[in-house]
């Protein structure tokens, strides 16, 4: 189900009540010494760690507590016997080249979770040179300025010359905005009482020497950051704005300063630490908790629950756990609506509650259905039209669902786990990342291993985005088309994949057929360097897109205009797409 909000909040799921629920654990350890009583319990934990575009993250080091253990091949991972904080415990990744991945959830004693941390590639540092007194605009269109004398070493040491910032725009409209966000959105009050947090910007900030050393912002010194309102969003968007950043070791967010509205951005001045900021608003917020079971009775494992807030467009989400249960903050005095959606997409459940004064278990959601895991084991060899051996990316298309898993010098070996009601017909094809070339197109209808044995990646693509950009060709395949659908105009998405990167193309109006010259967004994220994925200031673009053919399957149409590239040069971009609805 694609969900995208005008202002989003992170669904904090639990495996009892933190404070609406009475305690069942029957191996806890109380801390006596700590100002209010920290409960400790042992339980299961497994998950998996992935990127932007769901893709693993081969061998990620997660912490859990103060265990650490490292993902497999396929970023999976599994926590045995954790000890954990029962009442919320962040769990951290870390990996070379990508910002630190927080998820966070509640637990309880004897049981087993599920959550997935999602990371973030850093991408190309910025270079940044004091002296110059002018500001550096990365690919998403954040713009930082960092004054002479304002950075010191790790050792609190002055630190002069030039810098590498990178960094990370987290869209508060963004499809995956959810999976994103470090942690979960809380906060507390003047007096201690639970809040929740909105998002109408978020970025992730870490600065190094150009030997990779980090940097901290000197006391009594600030760096100007500003960050992209987006253009659906600019309506809604306060004067003055609190700023935050999340606290790893507190698993909060704290805040810190105000950021002030200046056209399409905020203007935000940060004096201190973290790696993530945010841009919002805090709420009184209360536990919304309760129970999903399958027509059997039996727990719904592990299902997706989602919460709209149906006044504001805030969305919440996470997982229920082994025993179907799920517990988060949400906004108190609120009409909302809970949706429960399978590893597949298919939304099993929707109904509208609330709005609640006070923390609230709902009754039973009693599905009228049964969940089954579905595992299915993709294994083969890709070759050229020479018959040699590539790299590449595979794609898995299943009803709402279209994922890529990447692969080298030919070796396909891709490992999927689905909790689904039903398992509907699902399409793989290859693709080479040295030429726009993909393989035919297999059909399947049931899981299990899949040996697709030897696949000659020859055919031309079927689905695209294609630029010149700079005088260089670059594309991205398979695609995608949605709407948003909490978006207040007629927002459709053109999406094309790779699993170093994609591109974006957004009508904020989308009319059908015709030409486009406002109301257009064209975005371009490049997580690990891709020679096919360029980058630029998606604030940039001035372009033009005409829409030229629509049927039951396809979009076709072309693209031209200048984008800022990095350097702040306009550069000359044109493209063709054919995107598969």
């Amino acid at each position: 189900m694609k969900k995208s909000s005008l202002l989003i909040y992170s669904l904090l799921l639990c495996l009892i009540f933190s404070s609406c629920r009475q305690d069942e654990n029957d191996r806890r350890i109380i801390i006596e010494e700590a100002p209010e009583p920290v409960v400790l319990v042992r339980t299961e934990i497994q998950g998996e760690v992935v990127d932007e575009f769901d893709n693993p993250v081969a061998f990620a080091s997660v912490q859990v507590g103060d265990e650490w253990e490292t993902a497999d091949a396929e970023g999976k991972f599994k926590f045995q016997d954790a000890k954990v904080n029962k009442s919320g415990n962040s769990i951290l990744a870390e990996s070379d080249g990508f910002f630190d991945g927080v998820s966070h959830s509640n637990f309880a004693a004897e049981s087993s979770s599920f959550l997935q941390v999602t990371m973030l590639q850093k991408g190309e540092a910025l270079r940044v040179d004091p002296s110059s007194g002018e500001p550096v605009i990365n690919p998403d269109g954040i713009s930082i300025t960092i004054p002479e004398n304002t950075l010191v070493d790790k050792l609190g040491n002055d630190y002069t010359g030039e810098i590498d910032a990178f960094s990370k725009y987290i869209d508060p409209t963004g499809e995956n905005l959810g999976t994103q966000i470090p942690g979960a959105l809380l906060t507390k009050d003047e007096l201690g009482n639970q809040e929740v947090l909105s998002t109408l910007g978020m970025i992730a900030l870490e600065l190094e020497s150009p030997d990779g050393e980090p940097l901290n912002i000197k006391e009594g010194s600030d760096i100007t950051v500003k960050i992209p309102i987006p253009s659906e969003l600019l309506g809604r968007s306060p004067e003055e704005i609190p700023l935050w950043y999340y606290d790893l070791d507190d698993e909060q967010w704290y805040q810190n300063g105000m950021c002030i509205k200046d056209g399409n951005v905020y203007v935000c001045n940060i004096t201190c630490c973290g790696v993530y900021w945010n841009c919002g608003e805090s709420r009184p917020s209360l536990c919304l908790s309760g129970n999903v079971l399958e027509e059997s009775l039996s727990p719904a494992e592990y299902i997706q629950v989602v919460v709209e807030d149906l006044t504001n467009n805030f969305i919440y989400w996470g997982y229920a756990d082994i025993n179907g249960f799920f517990c988060g903050n949400v906004p108190a005095a609120v009409p909302l609506q809970i949706s429960l959606i399978d590893h597949c997409d298919n939304v099993v459940y929707t109904a509208e509650v609330g709005p609640f004064a006070s923390d609230t278990q709902l009754e039973d959601i009693i599905l009228e259905l049964s969940i089954e895991t579905f595992l299915i084991k993709i294994t083969g060899t890709a070759l050229d039209c020479n018959g040699e051996n590539i790299d590449g990316h595979i794609s898995f298309r299943n009803t709402g669902r279209l994922d890529v898993y990447p692969f080298i010098d030919g070796n396909i070996q891709v490992n999927l786990a689905m909790n689904c009601t039903v398992l509907s017909e699902f399409e793989i094809e290859v693709f080479n990342h040295a030429e726009q070339f993909r393989s035919e197109t297999f059909t399947f209808t049931e899981e299990g291993d899949i040996n697709l044995d030897v696949v000659d990646v020859c055919e031309p693509l079927d689905d695209f985005i294609s630029l010149n950009f700079n005088g260089t060709e670059h594309w991205t395949a398979p695609t995608k088309w949605y709407k948003e659908t909490n978006a207040t105009s007629n927002h459709y998405v053109l999406e094309g994949l790779n699993s170093g990167g994609n591109y974006k193309l957004e009508f904020l109006d989308y009319q059908g057929i015709g030409n486009y010259t406002e109301s257009i967004i064209f975005s371009s994220q490049n997580f690990t360097q891709d020679p096919n994925i360029p980058s630029f200031n998606i604030l940039s673009p001035n372009i033009t897109v005409g829409v030229n053919f629509i049927d039951d399957e396809y979009i076709i149409g072309t693209l031209s205009g200048t984008v800022t590239d990095n350097m702040g040069a306009d550069v000359p971009l044109t493209g063709e797409f054919k995107i598969r609805k």
